[in-house]
This record gives structure tokens, sequence and C-alpha cells, in this order.
């Protein structure tokens, strides 16, 4: 991790999109996330849900999980066909 992480910082990018990237095959996952840092702000939070959570983090139910992320990442990609639809309606951001 630390080698990434001085990767990342000579390149001012996400070291946690950088090994996300990895993980599920696709490296313009690191590219697109090189500047808001996604993944970084993402762990931000998953370190503030255990340090608050603690040993309930184990009483979780999976699928409770993928629910709720999977609402979190749709209300983001609602965003992001929003404000593609205020920039260019001619041009939408999902093809």
């Amino acid at each position: 991790m630390a080698k990434v992480q001085r990767f990342a910082g000579a390149l001012e990018a996400d070291p946690f999109a950088i090994l996300t990237a990895v993980q599920i095959g696709c490296p313009e996952f690191a590219a697109r996330c090189a500047d808001n840092k996604v993944m970084l702000a993402l762990m931000i939070r998953l370190e503030e849900f255990n340090r608050d959570a603690g040993e309930a983090v184990a009483d979780l139910d999976p699928a409770l999980v993928l629910a709720e992320f999977g609402d979190a990442f749709q209300r983001l990609e609602q965003e992001l066909r929003r404000r593609a639809r205020l920039s260019d309606p001619a041009v939408p951001y999902f093809p």
C-alpha cells in the first residue's frame, strides 16, 4: 500500500481508486477518480462507520449492505444524469 500511496501522490491521484481499478479490472476507473478522489471519500466514510459502529459491523446483513450501496450509487448516477442534461441535452452522459 505504501508504494501505491507514493505513486498516487506523485500523480496527485487517488490511491484507493488505483487499488480498486485493479480489483474490478477497469484501469479507467483510477483515471476517472484522479481529480475527485471518490474512493478516498468512500474510505473516509467507511473508516468513520467502522469507528462508530465497531463490533456491530459484523451483524450487518449483506443483502442490506448491497441494497444500501446500490441506492447510494443510483442517487449519484441520477445526479450525473441531471448534470449532463443541464450542461448539454444533445450529448447524453450515458449512451
